[in-house]
């Protein structure tokens, strides 16, 4: 919408809606066709919703990005001064207890980051994912489910369009040379826009496209002060970013696939220097590591640079065929939207360490590590799955050799989705005291079925070998895939 001294705003609320119906109407087609493939439903989404979404993104993004809250003209060194004071008041005893080891600057960028993902069109696109997860709740992590599923945000769709917009305008443009010709009437009001965004800010200028545009840049600049991106990627964002606002200024082209990378950095910072052991994480940061270090194909730093599809968990890509509950069970366990008492407790403020299991003696904290392969609650489910357990010292010897600051809980969510997902399921089920209500976990159709049953079986003598569809069914579940 435009106006003629509020500037440009988005409809959000029509496209959302409009975004909402497609959404709906393509799950629905979905349902009858039996589509249960992950990556098939994202390229639809993709393909039917996004451009919704993203309808004229070049023209109202810049609106819904920026915020005049969340701009400030002060430099980084500018915030820290300011915050130093306040740092100052408090006790170490509060900042241990808080644990957070972020400074007040870059929990400035993260909540700009959770801001520019909070609006409601790109609210639906995680509603969309968390339907197709198993319904997971409001509160399960963007970032998680982002990574999870190997997707860019929306929002990265809209700056991208952004920076296209501003390099159609820019080019080819002279001050004799404002003729309607092609493009030349759009030319000549971004020209002007330019301007007024040049002179004295006044109380209307911060509504300005160009006004708007450049301090967005100038937010993404300041980001590139966190401590653990590498110092060399840092020089060179700040470069990229410093170079634009200078053609921007000068009314010139941009270079966009540099900003991209700036865009990409800003977007994934909290990532970087995630505790490498989850139990000893601070808790402003606990759910990253755990997801990095404990679930993820491979840790953040070594997949940052390369397209997000690198990092789409094997759950989904091998879901397909593969039973929704089961599937659902696996991913609220990979993505903290559980009942542990790891997550629990966090909602009722408790410290970590009373967060212990309450179905065993051992005075460990209940999180993901526990249930897998400490916990003796799933002693007998562990004999029930024991191929999962082989490179692990075996289902008996589990708990004394897997370590949870090691890659053990990765490699082992990295084993053939069917047979994790069964044994993970099972223990939700064991733990909920229903086990005896399961009927199907798997299809037939699976292509696990195909696997030779001698590549998973261990040396160990003392266990049958049962056949793989007695393995993938839950204990008194004969009947597999009826």
């Amino acid at each position: 919408m435009f106006h003629e001294t509020k500037g440009v705003s988005a409809a959000v609320h029509a496209l959302a809606n409009a975004g909402r119906k497609a959404m709906w109407a393509m799950l629905n087609k979905c349902g009858a066709l039996d589509i249960s493939s992950f990556e098939l439903e994202l390229h639809l989404f993709d393909s039917l919703v996004s451009p919704i979404l993203c309808y004229c993104s070049e023209v109202w993004a810049p609106s819904l990005l920026f915020t005049k809250r969340r701009h400030s003209t002060t430099t980084p060194q500018q915030q820290q001064q300011q915050h130093e004071p306040q740092q100052q008041q408090q006790c170490s005893s509060v900042q241990h207890r808080n644990g957070n080891p972020f400074s007040p600057v870059q929990q400035d960028v993260f909540q700009y980051v959770s801001d520019a993902l909070s609006n409601e069109l790109q609210s639906v696109q995680f509603m969309f994912l968390r339907l197709i997860a198993g319904k997971l709740r409001k509160s399960t992590s963007r970032h998680l489910l982002l990574r999870e599923f190997g997707c860019h945000p929306l929002i990265r769709k809209w700056f991208v369009s952004m920076l296209s917009f501003w390099n159609r305008v820019a080019a080819d443009y002279t001050e004799d040379r404002i003729a309607l010709s092609s493009g030349g009437l759009l030319r000549c009001v971004m020209r002007e826009n330019w301007e007024l965004s040049q002179q004295t800010v006044s109380t209307h200028h911060s509504s300005l496209w160009c006004t708007q545009f450049k301090a967005f840049l100038a937010v993404m600049q300041q980001s590139f002060y966190v401590q653990h991106i590498p110092s060399p990627d840092i020089q060179l964002k700040q470069q990229y970013v410093s170079t634009a606002l200078v053609a921007v200024q000068h009314f010139q082209q941009v270079n966009i696939p540099q900003l991209i990378q700036c865009f990409d950095t800003w977007f994934s910072q909290k990532w970087f220097g995630v505790h490498v052991n989850p139990r000893l994480a601070p808790s402003c940061s606990v759910t990253w590591s755990t997801y990095d270090r404990w679930f993820a194909a491979a840790p953040f730093t070594d997949l940052w640079k390369s397209h997000p599809s690198k990092s789409r968990s094997n759950v989904v890509c091998d879901a397909a065929g593969l039973h929704t509950s089961v599937v659902g069970s696996l991913l609220r366990f990979r993505l903290a939207a559980h009942d542990l008492h790891v997550c629990v407790g966090r909602w009722h403020l408790r410290d970590r360490t009373l967060r212990v299991c309450n179905r065993c003696s051992s005075q460990h904290v209940e999180d993901e590590f526990h249930m897998i392969f400490e916990c003796p609650l799933y002693t007998d489910l562990r004999q029930r799955y024991h191929p999962l357990f082989a490179n692990f010292g075996g289902w008996r010897d589990c708990s004394l050799v897997a370590q949870p600051s090691s890659d053990h809980m990765r490699s082992f969510m990295q084993q053939p989705t069917a047979l994790v997902a069964a044994f993970v399921h099972a223990c939700w089920l064991r733990r909920c005291g229903q086990e005896t209500n399961i009927s199907v976990l798997v299809d037939d159709s699976d292509d696990f079925f195909s696997v030779a049953s001698d590549e998973w079986f261990d040396c160990d003598d003392s266990v049958s070998h049962t056949p793989m569809s007695d393995l993938l069914a839950p204990m008194g579940c004969p009947n597999l895939g009826a």
